[in-house]
């Protein structure tokens, strides 16, 4: 019974902070909150905790979209942030006068006494939470028995079998998983490719495989989960020995071989090549993507390296202006992203260190701004958890790293419109040697 309660608290606590939200942003009732008033949350989200929840996910959390699951701790932390508290423990213990439980020993009936103030509305308390119930398990939305709850939350990982296969090399490539949640206590059994959940697939609780499609290289943290609780986890690299050149869209991107892409000694692709595809660039240029994630000849590290590398920004027309373009240092369940732009457009770039983000509407990223039509030398050096990075040869930007060190796997380059890569190269602690070098058949005038 205090199971049962606890549930419905938590559910009453929720309810509680997304009204907390709405009275903050004073957009009206949340009923009539249009797709663009969910990507405007999701950006302001972001860019007060650092943290990015979709406006899908958003629409779930508000009822908007009909999902089985209650919403995971990690996006509960990230509600209860936007409200300045450190975290939904903290928003729980200061909503407390809200939801005012007295301890009741398992499976003893609640007494309820009518002449008493305090016991009159805790008994009102109790009818509305019943009501409230009654309406959320009618919607379909994050409500269970509370049988079916407890079995939720008591999931052992033992009883799930969850494992792989690769079918090809290179890209794209298709992945067979291989599971058994015939344990399962509820048929809400998903498996997610990544920690992008708009991955996430509905699979049959008593089927035994599902196959799901990779189309960039990187490290991917697949999941396999009961509900919205992760019963067992695996971890999966898509490699590519080459760089694999794409241009981003969905549900499949656009490939370009490398004869179109290796050219004149450089990683590029001309915008002739784009629209040859049948692909406009504009009004809104698509983002061009080189990746390559290859087998190294020895371990690089996120918290000791160097690197250097030279690109530029090839494409300026319409709503490319600003020419964004963007290093990813992929690694193993993380990122490096490092932004360049337009001196003017600063303000909209956002860094991503591992386990910290700095927005440029709130913090001096002056120093990405510069104009990428020219080779711009980027380089970036970490020692003992510090991280110095340079533009054009200025100091840019230096911060301290939050995160345990994580195994460098790939690299990643974005444009908006389009970019060429002259040269990469990657240093560990050995700096006379690098691990990775690749200058694209480039040769220097004497």
């Amino acid at each position: 019974m205090n199971q049962q309660r606890e549930s419905a608290g938590e559910e009453f606590l929720l309810q509680h902070c997304l009204r907390q939200i709405e009275q903050h942003l004073d957009w009206g009732d949340s009923r009539f909150w249009s797709n663009r008033d969910f990507t405007e949350l999701s950006d302001r989200i972001l860019d007060k905790t650092g943290v990015s929840l979709s406006p899908t996910t958003l629409k779930r959390v508000w009822g908007r979209l009909q999902y089985s699951s209650r919403p995971s701790l990690s996006t509960l932390d990230t509600l209860a942030n936007f409200l300045d508290y450190d975290h939904w423990r903290a928003y729980k213990l200061t909503a407390k006068p809200i939801f005012k439980s007295t301890a009741t020993p398992t499976g003893a009936p609640i007494k309820v006494d009518k002449s008493k103030t305090e016991s009159s509305s805790n008994y009102r308390l109790v009818i509305g939470l019943g009501l409230l119930g009654a309406i959320l398990g009618f919607t379909g939305i994050w409500w269970f028995s509370p049988a079916v709850a407890n079995e939720v939350e008591s999931l052992q990982a033992a009883d799930y079998h969850f494992n792989f296969r690769t079918l090809a090399e290179g890209l794209p490539n298709t992945v067979i998983f291989d599971y058994d949640a015939s344990a399962a206590p509820v048929d809400s059994v998903f498996i997610q490719q990544s920690w992008d959940d708009s991955r996430r697939k509905q699979v049959s609780r008593e089927g035994h495989q599902h196959a799901a499609i990779y189309y960039k290289p990187g490290f991917f943290l697949a999941k396999l989960l009961v509900d919205s609780t992760i019963v067992q986890e695996r971890e999966l690299y898509i490699r590519s020995e080459d760089w694999s050149c794409i241009v981003e869209q969905r549900p499949i991107p656009v490939y370009f071989p490398k004869e179109v892409t290796h050219a004149d000694g450089l990683l590029q692709l001309p915008p002739a090549a784009i629209e040859e595809q049948g692909l406009s660039l504009k009004p809104q240029p698509p983002v061009v993507t080189f990746s390559k994630v290859p087998s190294l000849s020895q371990p690089l590290y996120s918290d000791h390296f160097r690197l250097k590398t030279r690109l530029r920004h090839d494409y300026r027309d319409g709503a490319a202006i600003c020419q964004y373009a963007r290093l990813l240092i992929l690694l193993k369940d993380g990122v490096f992203i490092i932004p360049l732009a337009q001196a003017g457009c600063v303000a909209d770039l956002n860094l991503y260190l591992p386990g910290r983000q700095f927005a440029g509407h709130s913090n001096d990223l002056s120093g990405f701004g510069l104009d990428v039509q020219e080779w711009v030398d980027l380089e970036i050096e970490v020692v003992d958890n510090r991280v110095v990075i340079y533009v054009a040869n200025h100091l840019a930007f230096s911060a301290s790293l939050l995160e345990d060190p994580k195994e460098i796997i790939g690299i990643r380059y974005q444009f908006e419109g389009t970019g060429s890569v002259q040269s990469l190269a990657i240093w560990g602690k050995d700096e006379a040697n690098p691990v990775w070098e690749d200058n694209f058949g480039f040769i220097a005038a004497e």
